[in-house]
């Protein structure tokens, strides 16, 4: 399944990239084409990187590489509107980080491990537990968040928008 993913997103890149100059002549400024692509590079990484680990805290440590360069990325656009549109992309973001981050500890407190195939054998011991369903909680409003589903959603408009 990984492998499928892993191709989907680096062939959507991949279509995508030849496009990226002639859009970046109107909406990024010239001096900031470079920090354009090492983002973009970045943001790959992340995609990447969270495909193909077996481990709960990297898929965190990739989707907050991903994050952060979307941020810049949304932040590179002429318009000072665009920088407004990327603090609340980030602030929600940070929220749903931290709302994941503590799902994650949780989990790690109750299981003693990160590994998801250890994960998915040791969670039916403890899935009774409060502490584990105040784990799942945090992960699903975190995961909500970054995902922006209704009604966590209310900085992805403007974040579209640039």
């Amino acid at each position: 399944m990984a492998a499928i993913v892993l191709l989907i997103v680096t062939t959507v890149a991949s279509l995508v990239m030849p496009f990226a100059p002639r859009i970046l002549e109107t909406e990024v400024a010239k001096e900031k084409h470079y920090l354009f692509y090492a983002a973009f590079l970045l943001c790959m990484t992340g995609l990447l990187g969270m495909t193909i680990t077996g481990d709960i805290f990297n898929v965190f440590v990739f989707l907050e590489i991903s994050s952060l360069s979307s941020y810049s990325l949304i932040s590179m656009g002429t318009r000072r509107s665009a920088l407004m549109a990327s603090y609340r992309y980030l602030v929600m973001g940070t929220i749903g980080s931290t709302f994941l981050l503590i799902g994650i500890g949780l989990a790690y407190m109750m299981t003693g491990t990160l590994n998801m195939v250890d994960l998915s054998e040791r969670l039916p011991a403890v899935e009774s537990s409060r502490t584990i369903r105040t784990a799942f909680a945090f992960l699903t409003v975190g995961i909500s968040i970054k995902l922006a589903l209704f009604p966590l959603h209310v900085w992805l408009p403007n974040a579209y928008a640039y």
